[in-house]
């Protein structure tokens, strides 16, 4: 039991670092803004044991936490580390990370912005209501009450409605809300905007 506490906040403590940044991290052309590098560069050294890279193993039990996301099989993970590194026993260093990471993050992004789409009937309005249901799918779950609260901070005062920009910065502090409640293991009471 006390393994997992421990397992649980470990993991808390990278995710906080890594491949979910608090707002979209990439630019028009889909590549990672210079100002996500630094977050990234810590997130890839917090977890590796060897200071000369990531093993495989590394890279597929950080990517086993992001299934809330979307899941990634296996084997692609060890054909992507294996397609840039060059073997499946190599190293990975961080610019091999950061191309692949870069990847990755697409793709989620992809994934938060198409339950954006599904919930909002392909516009670029959502309601309170497909909100609740969106983040659900996430499992993120908060009263109505306190998505109004962040609906208001992040699209507007009175906002009936959200755009996907709000969408993902709702779902981006609402990730760190949880992480952080996690490392403090008080899961009971998940402030909004503290």
């Amino acid at each position: 039991m006390y393994f997992y506490i421990f397992f649980v906040v470990y993991l808390a403590n990278n995710f906080s670092n890594g491949l979910i940044f608090k707002t979209n991290p990439l630019d028009k052309n889909k590549e990672l803004f210079k100002s996500a590098l630094p977050g990234l560069k810590n997130y890839f050294n917090s977890n590796i044991i060897d200071k000369n890279g990531m093993k495989l193993e590394e890279l597929a039990e950080i990517l086993m936490g992001f299934n809330f996301i979307q899941k990634i099989p296996h084997e692609i993970v060890k054909e992507s580390f294996v397609e840039i590194v060059g073997d499946k026993d190599g190293l990975m260093n961080f610019d091999q990370f950061k191309m692949l990471a870069t990847i990755l993050i697409r793709r989620y992004e992809k994934c938060i912005e198409h339950q954006f789409n599904a919930f909002s009937n392909k516009t670029d309005k959502m309601t309170l209501e497909k909100l609740v249901k969106a983040l659900e799918i996430f499992n993120i779950v908060y009263t109505e009450k306190s998505l109004i609260i962040l609906m208001n901070h992040f699209e507007g005062r009175g906002a009936q409605f959200i755009s996907m920009k709000a969408f993902r910065n709702i779902f981006g502090y609402l990730f760190y809300k949880k992480i952080d409640a996690t490392k403090d293991g008080n899961l009971d009471d998940i402030s909004i905007l503290h």
